[in-house]
C-alpha cells in the first residue's frame, strides 16, 4: 500500500459488518474471503481475485491499472 499510496485509493471492508463493508460484498457479489476488486479512473472493473492473492499478481494487476 506504501507503494502506491499517492497514485490509488485503498479502501478495507469488512463483508460480516452488518453495514457498508457488506453492502459492497453483496453488491458486487462476491462469494469468498478475502476479496480483491480494482477499479480504473473511469470506475471499471479491471481485476478481481477471491482468496489469498500472490504479491506479485496484484501488484501487476495495480501496475496495469496505473499505467493506463
Amino acid at each position: 500500500q506504501a507503494r502506491y499510496s499517492d497514485q490509488i485509493t485503498f479502501v478495507y471492508l469488512n463483508a460480516g459488518d452488518n453495514g457498508q463493508g457488506e453492502a459492497v460484498f453483496t453488491a458486487l457479489a462476491l462469494r469468498g474471503h478475502p476479496g480483491y476488486v480494482i477499479f480504473d479512473a473511469a470506475g471499471k472493473e479491471v481485476f478481481r481475485q477471491l482468496g489469498q492473492v500472490e504479491e506479485d499478481v496484484l501488484t501487476t494487476a495495480i501496475d496495469d491499472v496505473i499505467s493506463q
